[in-house]
């Protein structure tokens, strides 16, 4: 075995002439045809590429209480039991389908009842229909007015009472004159004296 130098000149790869790093000393490995590392020389230790728990004390940031730390994260959730007692007490896919299957039903009948009623369109043209017919009529104004001078007209007229007395003092004035019946005896003897009258005359 020999030393490879700093400058790591190009070098026939059979060649065991010596090369020396600054950083590290590579040693030609007859058995290898290659310049090797001195840890990977030594025996029970592992190129650089199979260092294993190398790699995974890097990737686990080298964190001692890394598995610590997961053994309490795994303590602090849920068994196994009460997950599957949680799961359990859910609704089954049958449920849920069944579910909704009724909510379509409703859905559907909800759709059939809202094409049933009448459209904004419609409903509109109806309500301009009755608008243009209030329209036409007199206002609660001119109403109001109108009634007001049947009032005055109406409380210029007589009342009722006043009219039956009028009618009762007619009723009794007219009682006290003749009957028909007297007067006509009565003009029926005029007569009879006035034949009387002109007959001796003669």
């Amino acid at each position: 075995m020999t030393l490879k130098s700093c400058n790591r000149k190009k070098k026939d790869v059979l060649s065991n002439l010596t090369n020396i790093k600054a950083d590290s000393i590579e040693l030609w490995d007859e058995g290898t045809a290659s310049y090797l590392g001195v840890q990977e020389l030594v025996l029970g230790l592992p190129p650089a590429s199979m260092n294993t728990l190398e790699l995974v004390a890097a990737a686990l940031g080298n964190d001692p209480d890394y598995f610590e730390s997961v053994g309490l994260g795994l303590a602090a959730k849920a068994d196994l039991a009460l997950t599957t007692s949680e799961v359990a007490s859910k609704a089954t896919t049958v449920d849920v389908n069944t579910a909704l299957n009724i909510r379509d039903v409703e859905i559907t009948a909800v759709n059939t009842s809202l094409e049933s009623k009448a459209s904004s369109v419609s409903l509109a043209a109806e309500l301009a229909s009755r608008d243009t017919a209030i329209a036409t009529k007199a206002s609660s104004a001119s109403l109001a007015s109108e009634l007001a001078s049947r009032d005055t007209t109406i409380a210029s007229k007589a009342s009722s009472a006043s009219l039956a007395s009028a009618l009762a003092s007619r009723d009794t004035t007219i009682a006290s004159k003749a009957s028909s019946a007297s007067l006509a005896s009565e003009l029926a003897s005029r007569d009879t004296a006035i034949g009387s009258k002109a007959s001796s005359a003669s």
